[in-house]
């Protein structure tokens, strides 16, 4: 990096002053930085300070600048974070023994980005604070990418409140990400009725039934919720009925909400309808029960299950669980179908989280929960976890939040005191003792007991009866895409010139293609822009008002672009004309597109070098 530097002399005189830049972790000079400089009187110059990268630092460093002569100084600041080159693995292992091995496999990996930490949560409560923090690495820029840091506040504060275990900053933080969030989801109210991605015309029905679910479960712990606004978002969704038992779905999309069936969203609104407590939903409530009898489809009858428990309808819902529990498997989750989506459009592992934490919640309603079932769906939704605390996309992470307070409700396990010891490859590496009623246990640093290849690594136990749940988190970047082959979006990213001046544009054009000859439901594509060069806003929004992209974001040095939907072997392509801003020697981070709703499954595509001159 070529880091330019304006010194203006406003004064008529020579000036010799002392600079000094320090230099934050990570960076080096690339010759010895002078300690003094002349100015000439009336004049600015620029001068370039050229730095190598070391290695990555993934906290925030300070840039400090500062030139004093003559009794005056000036200084600036600027914050620098310095990422790995290639692209990003998460990997994640869970388990809840006295006792576990995880093998863990690195390959290709990038020097200097090896990243690991062990956290134990000695109740679900930390357990589930910990999926806050995921979720707020996800873009937000859309309703519900909003509320993906809205919505589990939201339970967890009412049920840190319930239980009496509310903590003054937990609960201001909590209400303060609640009002902010809140006041952002209200935008996107359609001006038909309902809500919208980002706030267009017509509304999406399912969007909007799982919108008025959050805003209900809102009001138990904020009072700014607007009740003509409730009131007016729920008739919208009783005009879409079509008087058989379901619902009419948006023309202009071709999923609303997600790529799934008819009746699969009926049921979804009639469920969230009951669940805000509206009456009058006989005929949907009927349609629900003999559309999941007759499928036997393990979503379906998860929903309605808990449809009928919240209607009081206990016989019906009995055989419908008594139906749901037949089918499950022994690790806690069901067999689906490669056709079946849930109602937000989630398939894979996310479908399963989803039906494990509907049939949680139902089982914890009847008269007599069959404990096993419990603690199989409840032990499923735990080791479902990924590295960061979440439970995959947006909608499978409120519903296993949902299903796993309930249980720890349900539970009330007794805290206790004890030590947790770490080896790898039978090697002790790290001990850490923690006290009954600790909150949340992480043990950091443990990459540098790790090296590439397959190694074990185990977690003990010691002076405890019961072993808190655990996540071993292993983050790092390797040389090669770890592009997913089951992934539906492909992607292309280019730079139109390999070598530009400070001030001219390098086009990036961006490439993304459904790659089936089916529709596909909301698709992202986060681009890496190279250190160095910089977006137009005036431009990202032109895309916008030409209807090139739906909407987008910046993220650090990424333009996230959002699609609603992607057509049948639609291909979109997007030209950005970047600004050169600094000279140096750059590439971008990696890039990656895939569909919301099946957020494990990414296309990825290596970073462009630049030379700004």
């Amino acid at each position: 990096m070529n880091l330019p530097l304006t010194f203006v002399n406003n004064s008529d005189e020579v000036i010799t002053g002392e600079l000094k830049i320090d230099v934050p972790k990570g960076l080096i000079p690339a010759s010895t930085l002078p300690k003094t400089l002349i100015l000439q009187p009336n004049k600015a110059v620029t001068k370039y300070f050229k730095f190598n990268t070391l290695f990555p630092v993934s906290e925030k460093q300070l840039l400090k600048i500062g030139f004093k002569a003559k009794g005056f100084r000036d200084a600036l600041e600027t914050e620098m974070t310095i990422i790995p080159k290639g692209f990003p693995v998460m990997q994640s292992y869970s388990g809840k023994a006295l006792s576990e091995n995880f093998e863990v496999n690195i390959e290709d990996l990038v020097d200097g980005s090896l990243d690991v930490s062990l956290k134990a949560y000695p109740n679900i409560v930390s357990e589930m604070m910990t999926g806050l923090e995921a979720m707020l690495r996800e873009p937000h820029g859309c309703f519900e990418q909003t509320s993906s840091s809205t919505y589990p506040n939201i339970l967890v504060l009412n049920y840190l409140i319930k239980t009496g275990q509310s903590k003054p900053e937990i609960a201001a933080r909590a209400k303060d990400l609640i009002e902010r969030g809140y006041n952002r989801l209200v935008s996107f109210e359609s001006s038909g009725g309902g809500f919208e991605w980002f706030g267009g015309n017509p509304a999406h029905e399912g969007l909007t039934a799982y919108g008025l679910m959050e805003y209900i479960d809102m009001q138990a712990v904020y009072d700014g919720v607007d009740d003509e606004m409730v009131k007016r978002t729920a008739n919208w969704l009783f005009s879409r009925r079509d008087g058989k038992g379901g619902f009419g779905r948006n023309p202009r999309a071709l999923h609303s909400f997600g790529l799934t069936d008819e009746a699969t969203m009926s049921i979804y609104i009639t469920w969230a309808l009951t669940q805000a407590k509206f009456d009058g939903l006989q005929k949907e409530i009927d349609f629900a029960y003999n559309k999941a009898m007759q499928t036997k489809h393990p979503y379906q009858l998860g929903l309605t299950a808990n449809i009928l428990y919240e209607v009081g309808d206990k016989a019906r819902a009995k055989k419908v669980l008594e139906q749901l529990m037949s089918i499950q498997l022994e690790n806690g989750s069901w067999e689906f179908k490669n056709k079946h989506k849930s109602a937000p459009g989630s398939s894979g592992n996310a479908l399963r989280i989803e039906t494990a934490a509907l049939a949680l919640t139902a089982l914890l309603e009847s008269d007599n929960p069959h404990m096993l079932s419990v603690k199989k769906c409840a032990e499923f939704l735990r080791n479902s976890r990924g590295g960061y605390g979440g439970f995959g996309n947006t909608n499978s992470t409120v519903l296993a939040l949902r299903g796993l307070l309930a249980y720890a409700e349900f539970m009330k396990k007794t805290d206790e005191s004890g030590e947790i010891v770490i080896l790898v490859n039978d090697k002790e590496v790290a001990r850490q003792a923690y006290e009954k009623g600790a909150e949340k246990i992480v043990i950091k640093d443990l990459g540098q007991y790790l090296t590439s290849g397959k190694q074990t690594v185990s977690v003990k136990f010691v002076d405890a009866k019961n072993a808190l749940p655990t996540t071993l988190a292993v983050n790092y970047h390797c040389k090669m895409p770890p592009t997913n082959k089951e992934c539906v979006i492909g992607l292309d990213v280019n730079l139109a010139k390999a070598n530009v001046k400070m001030g001219e544009t390098n086009r990036l054009i961006t490439t993304i293609t459904n790659k089936t000859t089916e529709g596909q439901p909301m698709t992202l594509a986060i681009v890496g822009i190279p250190a160095g060069l910089s977006a137009q806003p005036w431009q990202l929004k032109e895309l916008i008002y030409k209807k090139t992209i739906d909407f987008y974001e910046i993220i650090g040095n990424n333009v996230v672009f959002y699609y609603r939907q992607m057509k049948p072997e639609e291909v979109r392509v997007i030209n950005l004309d970047l600004k050169a801003d600094i000279s140096g020697d750059y590439e971008s981070p990696a890039s990656t597109a895939y569909l919301y709703y099946t957020n494990e499954l990414k296309s990825w595509v290596g970073g462009n070098k630049v030379s700004i001159q």
